[in-house]
């Protein structure tokens, strides 16, 4: 399939620009990490969706040129499945700066990867791998060591939502050595994960808010050192594999009818940060009124929650009903700066695109997108100098097999 090349030609400063192909529905999730790879070597980055084709929605890699301010679209999946959990998570190969896009479909039968023919190209790529060690595949999540070695952690629901992890020691070849990593039983349950050094710190749930007989959906936090192949609570001290929630540091318990989600997870001179939904109405009401939370590690404690701000009433599809009102739209941590974060927040019924500062008392927040007639969610930040936010424009979201998507982009200095 030839890729298909796309200029940004208006004001990089002010203007918002639409990187979607007229026609074209593309989405992400956000468990998966990392979903973008940047080399200022190269002046590019290059961003992974789920985009519809003439065969049908399968996984793509977007490569932006910031010279050149053009992107280009290629196809790298050769499954065929409309389904937002579907993106493309990239790495850049520290032995010869060759693209790892590495890919699973949302219960997927594989994990799949393709490695770029050449370095620091997203648009050749050589022939797809796969490897199935267990079954159902969801949010893959690749990382590299100092010295090389890329571990990929993901979600195996046939047992029946167990996370895993695997190892490669020939840079991505070939990977070997199932490990589980946390199991929470029957329940299903969610992990968000950042980079820092050799580690990889989570955020976890010990379940989906709207599955109400799951119980109380707390929020945890632990670490993984990949040289050491340990995991760790907050303050350092081992845990054993594979890990329960009650094995894990506690961010924030709800009590009673309330109910909470992760939503991401950064690390600050070390000690790390989450922020998290809570669904002000709790669960014996409903999961639509949502405020954004944040708590960060002090080195000896993880601080009380506070709240930043209210952020969505719920995914409302544009017949008017409410689907999946356990969603939100998803803020992200700033990937150069976790004292910023990026926060959809409604603005007369709609959700606005909002940069929050947490290095003021209380958090300054700005709204970053104006008059928008549908739903921007699911904001992202790469180190570049331009067009460096990127969201999704939900025209409408009945279900994440059922969507209208496109992508957005902004320079937000």
């Amino acid at each position: 399939m030839k890729p298909f090349i796309h200029a940004l030609f208006a004001d990089f400063e002010t203007d918002v620009i639409d990187v979607s192909n007229v026609g074209e529905t593309l989405a992400y999730t956000w468990f998966g990490r990392p979903n973008y790879a940047y080399s200022g070597e190269a002046q590019k980055y290059w961003i992974g969706t789920t985009r519809d084709t003439v065969g049908g929605t399968t996984q793509h890699i977007t490569e932006f040129n910031i010279q050149t301010r053009t992107y280009t679209t290629v196809q790298v999946g050769t499954v065929f499945q409309k389904d937002d959990h579907n993106q493309v998570q990239i790495l850049i190969r520290n032995s010869d700066k060759r693209l790892i896009a590495f890919y699973v479909e949302h219960n997927g039968s594989a994990i799949r990867w393709k490695i770029s023919i050449n370095p620091l190209d997203g648009l050749s790529w050589g022939a797809e791998k796969a490897v199935n060690p267990v079954s159902l595949y969801s949010y893959i999540s690749p990382y590299q060591t100092s010295d090389g070695k890329i571990f990929i952690f993901f979600r195996a629901n046939s047992t029946p939502a167990v996370w895993y992890y695997m190892k490669s020691t020939d840079g991505g070849e070939t990977f070997s050595g199932l490990q589980q990593i946390y199991n929470n039983g029957s329940t299903q349950a969610y992990l968000i994960s950042t980079q820092d050094g050799d580690k990889i710190h989570f955020t976890a749930s010990n379940g989906h808010p709207q599955h109400i007989s799951e119980g109380l959906i707390h929020s945890y936090h632990f670490y993984f050192d990949m040289q050491t192949e340990t995991t760790h609570k907050t303050d350092g001290a081992t845990i054993t594999m594979p890990l329960t929630p009650s094995a894990l540091s506690v961010v924030h318990l709800v009590t009673g009818n309330d109910a909470s989600w992760i939503l991401d997870v950064a690390v600050k001179n070390g000690q790390p940060r989450i922020i998290f939904a809570f669904y002000t109405d709790g669960m014996s009401v409903n999961l639509i009124h949502k405020s954004l939370y944040y708590s960060e590690w002090n080195g000896t404690a993880w601080t009380t929650a506070i709240k930043i701000s209210d952020t969505m009433e719920g995914y409302i599809e544009t017949d008017g009903s409410i689907q999946e009102m356990g969603y939100t739209g998803a803020s992200r941590f700033n990937t150069s700066n976790s004292d910023i974060i990026w926060m959809p927040k409604q603005v007369n019924g709609i959700l606005e695109i909002h940069k929050v500062d947490m290095s003021t008392t209380p958090p300054s927040i700005t709204q970053i997108t104006f008059n928008s007639t549908v739903n921007n969610w699911r904001p992202i930040s790469i180190p570049s100098p331009i067009n460096n936010v990127l969201w999704l424009k939900n025209n409408y979201y009945n279900m994440y097999d059922n969507y209208s998507i496109t992508l957005q982009t902004k320079t937000i200095q």
